[in-house]
């Protein structure tokens, strides 16, 4: 580390080594940012942004005016994969730097996407499949307890008909 980033209240105590330590205290000023209390580390530094033409891309028309500009690119995390494919491909055409993708980008995600296609597909058929089943399932449930009333149909029309042959039989005997 440089001498510009030093540990906090470590040239006031012996005991404290020089070397960066983040600072993590509730009412640490190094760490709220007042002045007069150091420099804190933070993400870009000693990078020359101001030197270097870099143009953060997260939608096609941020990816025109890098192309106006001759910029170096730097895609938006919040960029989804597909459209990052797309704007590589572009980029590709327009022959731009991208600064945060790699070469094989394009054919990983390519081959990370088919296989998510197959994986979904696979599923599909298994869920239709499951519900065919259960379909048949069904059907034949609903076989089987109508075949069941019929039967219970039958029992009970067979015990009116004894029913009735025993009540004429009663009435004629008397």
């Amino acid at each position: 580390m440089s001498k510009k980033f030093r540990r906090y209240n470590s040239y006031k105590l012996k005991r404290l080594a020089n070397p960066w330590r983040k600072p993590r205290g509730l009412h640490n000023k190094l760490r709220l940012g007042f002045s007069g209390y150091g420099k804190a580390v933070k993400v870009g530094h000693g990078t020359p942004s101001k030197e270097l033409n870099i143009v953060v891309v997260k939608n096609q028309n941020d990816l025109d005016m890098a192309k106006e500009k001759n910029a170096q690119i730097i895609f938006s995390s919040k960029l989804g994969l597909r459209k990052k494919v797309e704007m590589m491909k572009k980029v590709q055409e327009l022959k731009l730097t991208v600064i945060n993708v790699k070469d094989d980008f394009i054919s990983k995600v390519e081959e990370k996407l088919k296989q998510r296609k197959t994986v979904k597909e696979e599923l599909k058929k298994k869920k239709e499949s499951k519900q065919k089943e259960l379909d048949k399932k069904a059907k034949t449930k609903k076989d089987e307890k109508s075949d069941e009333e019929k039967s219970d149909d039958e029992k009970k029309e067979t015990e009116k008909k004894e029913k009735d042959k025993l009540l004429t039989k009663k009435d004629g005997g008397m």
